[in-house]
C-alpha cells in the first residue's frame, strides 16, 4: 500500500523533529560538558607552584625557611607545612610564609584549608599570587564562575595577567 502525500508529509515532519530534537540536546550537552572539562585542563596547563620563602624578619628563621624550601623541593609537603608552621609561630602575619602554606595544602588536597589561608592574604605581592593560586583551585574543582571572578580582577599590572586573559578566553 502506497503511501499517500499527507503520509509523507507527516513522517518527514516527525523526522525533522527528531533530528533537531538530537541538535538541541547535543549541543546543550557540549556546552555544558565543555566548561567543566575545560576548567579542568586549564588548570592542569597553568598551575605552577612556586615558593619563595626568603622573607623573614628574624634571622633566626632562615634555616626554617630554608629546610621548608628543601623539602618543597622534595615534593615532601607535610614536612613542609609543619616548618612553615614553625615560622609562622615566630612571625604569624608573614605573608610570604601564609602564601607558601596555602601552595603546601593545595598539594595535599586540603582544599578548604588552602581556601581560607589565601583568602586572608591581604599584602601585595602575596595578594595578588594568593588571588592567582586561588583561582586555581576554583579551576581544579571545575568552578569556573569562581575562578572567572578572580581572574577578572587581576590588572594589566600583576604577574599572572597575561595567563589570566588566556584562560578568561578559554573559559
Amino acid at each position: 500500500m502506497p503511501l499517500t502525500k499527507k503520509k509523507k508529509t507527516l513522517i518527514i515532519r516527525w523526522i525533522g523533529a527528531i533530528l533537531i530534537a538530537l541538535a538541541v540536546g547535543t549541543g546543550i550537552y557540549l556546552v555544558a560538558t565543555r566548561t567543566n572539562r575545560s576548567a579542568v585542563d586549564l588548570y592542569e596547563h597553568y598551575y605552577q607552584p612556586q615558593l619563595d620563602l626568603m622573607v623573614a624578619n628574624k634571622d633566626s628563621l632562615a634555616p626554617a625557611l630554608a629546610m621548608a624550601q628543601a623539602a618543597f623541593q622534595k615534593k615532601d609537603y607535610t614536612e613542609t607545612i609543619r616548618l612553615l608552621r614553625s615560622v609562622l609561630a615566630e612571625e604569624p602575619t608573614n605573608q610570604s610564609v601564609q602564601l607558601a602554606l596555602g601552595i603546601c595544602q593545595t598539594e595535599l588536597g586540603e582544599i578548604e584549608k588552602a581556601k581560607q589561608t589565601f583568602s586572608v592574604i591581604d599584602a601585595t605581592p602575596y595578594r595578588e599570587k594568593a588571588q592567582w593560586y586561588l583561582a586555581m583551585i576554583f579551576l581544579k574543582q571545575s568552578d569556573a564562575r569562581n575562578a572567572q571572578t578572580i581572574l577578572e580582577s587581576i590588572q594589566p599590572n600583576e604577574v599572572h595577567y597575561d595567563e589570566a586573559q588566556s584562560i578568561l578566553k578559554g573559559l
